[in-house]
């Protein structure tokens, strides 16, 4: 079953390769395209998707009530029996799914619901519409229950319907949040994990301080107190981005648009999250940009000589398969720096994730399968 599934995650790239081609060409030999104020008319609701915010109310371990606010995306017709979770990362919001931008060409959420799922995008607590207690009140284990407390009410019917399936698809510290989720609670039925890894490159942890500062020093977040942090002007690109594959005024239009963090949840995050990642028993996916210099550089474990410059996926899933030896475990390089969906080489990534999806837990199904094992091909990556 795997290697005739796999075979169909290969047929179903290779049409992209070609496509995958000219995005990789970069940035200033391409004409780019007139800038878009974010509308309403760019996000995922289409007439054949109903997106509507809602929101769950959560407890912290100190029992204060707060607010987890999302935007739930559904197709308005067929059996839908798969929610997918999507988490973002630290200084974004939900927006991060469905950035509003180029007509949907940034937005996985428009492809997934395209591809048949409901999506269900949240705030972490702290960003966007949910409450903003105090920072130092938001810790990482704190962050992971509020997730675990809205997958309970999704799969109680809280959105309307009820779900057979949840698949969580997290993104850097989102996917981070959801590798303690999902290794605590084990109540989700398949989990893709995006700009993700066991242990992050020293170069970008030492970086912290110079990229970021309390939020409240730009204007809308004055009421915050000092311990949430931003990314102060000019950085993402460095940090977030691989320049050559992304559009300048994508990075300009993310930096006017960036979220926060609270600096608790970022200094109380395990160092190492191997031992989490054994814990897991659902098929998961682990994709990476192959540009990516939170993971992909030479020393990634913190440690000179180590030499995971993602240079294959094979070398790629051998430096991770370790960490999930309870669970059916893939994984794939996309051509991308760290921000997956804020590439030009978007749409393919959608592609190359969506086929692992619909062959493992399709949108109309009730339990999740092991559809395919090992190192996947992605166009543009060698293989080994």
């Amino acid at each position: 079953m795997a290697s005739s599934v796999t075979l169909r995650i290969t047929c179903l790239l290779s049409a992209a390769v070609a496509a995958v081609a000219a995005a990789v060409v970069p940035a200033a030999a391409q004409p780019l395209p007139a800038p878009q104020a974010p509308a309403a008319a760019q996000t995922a609701a289409s007439a054949g998707t109903s997106c509507r915010d809602v929101s769950f109310p959560v407890t912290l371990p100190d029992g204060s009530a707060q607010k987890v606010a999302a935007q739930y995306c559904a197709p308005r017709t067929g059996a839908v029996g798969t929610v997918q979770l999507l988490v973002h990362g630290a200084t974004y919001n939900h927006t991060y799914w469905d950035f509003p931008y180029e007509n949907g060409t940034y937005s996985y959420v428009e492809r997934a619901n395209r591809s048949g799922y409901a999506t269900l995008a949240v705030d972490e607590l702290g960003d966007g519409a949910s409450s903003r207690p105090a920072s130092t009140e938001l810790t990482f284990p704190a962050i992971s229950d509020s997730i675990h407390q809205v997958i309970s009410q999704v799969r109680a019917g809280a959105l309307g319907r009820h779900y057979a399936s949840v698949m969580a698809v997290g993104h850097s510290f989102g996917s981070a949040q959801l590798i303690e989720e999902t290794a605590e609670y084990g109540d989700v039925d398949a989990v893709v994990l995006t700009g993700s890894g066991h242990a992050t490159s020293s170069i970008v942890a030492d970086a912290q301080p110079t990229v970021f500062y309390s939020a409240n020093h730009l204007s809308r977040f004055a009421s915050l107190d000092d311990g949430y942090v931003t990314s102060k002007p000019g950085q993402r690109a460095a940090i977030l981005y691989y320049p050559p594959l992304a559009d300048p005024r994508v990075i300009a239009a993310d930096q006017a648009t960036e979220d926060v963090v609270s600096q608790t949840e970022l200094t109380t995050r395990p160092a190492d999250l191997g031992a989490l990642m054994k814990k897991i028993t659902v098929p998961v996916l682990l994709v990476d940009g192959d540009k990516d210099n939170h993971y992909c550089t030479p020393d990634v474990d913190g440690t000179a000589g180590t030499d995971l410059g993602c240079t294959s996926t094979t070398e790629f899933y051998q430096h991770e398969a370790g960490n999930f030896t309870g669970a059916c475990f893939s994984a794939m390089l996309v051509r991308s720096g760290h921000d997956i969906t804020l590439h030009r080489t978007a749409p393919q990534s959608y592609t190359s994730i969506l086929a692992w999806e619909e062959a493992t837990l399709p949108a109309h199904a009730t339990a999740a399968r092991c559809a395919a094992r090992g190192p996947l091909p992605t166009p543009g990556i060698p293989l080994t």
